[in-house]
């Protein structure tokens, strides 16, 4: 069991690692707007560096991407700081609140194929995800993400 769950979080961090190269606007906290002048800053270089030691919530935010429907367009109600706090909820629900990072859940956003159109330093994706017809918790299609 130990052997397998190690596997899986070397296999996270490497694929955390290329996303990070492929994609240079791409932090812990985010994306940096299109203007930003200085992507080779200290601290946005240690953001990207920290990636790589996110591997469970790398996971986390794949798992719950997994549930989620794709659709054509882009979903302009929820951003990925938005998603995020949706895959906070769904870890609290299961007894322990994990904290992840925007940049994380962007990363687990691209391993999972959505599409994504940023606008200055958040994202937007291809979901299919919205609130219940009484507005009472997070639905993708007519599966229950989240109960509020």
């Amino acid at each position: 069991m130990e052997k397998k769950r190690t596997k899986e979080m070397a296999k996270s961090k490497s694929l955390i690692e290329k996303i990070a190269d492929k994609h240079e606007r791409l932090s812990l906290h985010g994306l940096k707007g299109k203007n930003y002048k200085r992507l080779t800053d200290n601290s946005f270089l240690k953001d990207r560096r920290q990636m790589a030691f996110y591997q469970q919530e790398f996971s986390l935010c794949l798992r719950f991407l997994e549930r989620v429907q794709k659709q054509r367009n882009y979903n302009f109600r929820f951003t990925s700081y938005s998603l995020k706090h949706f895959v906070e909820q769904a870890t609290a629900m299961q007894g322990s609140r994990v904290y992840i990072p925007e940049g994380i859940l962007i990363a687990a956003a691209y391993a999972s194929g959505f599409k994504m159109k940023s606008v200055e330093d958040t994202a937007f994706l291809n979901v299919q995800i919205d609130h219940g017809p009484d507005g009472s918790g997070v639905y993708s299609g007519k599966k229950k993400l989240i109960t509020d």
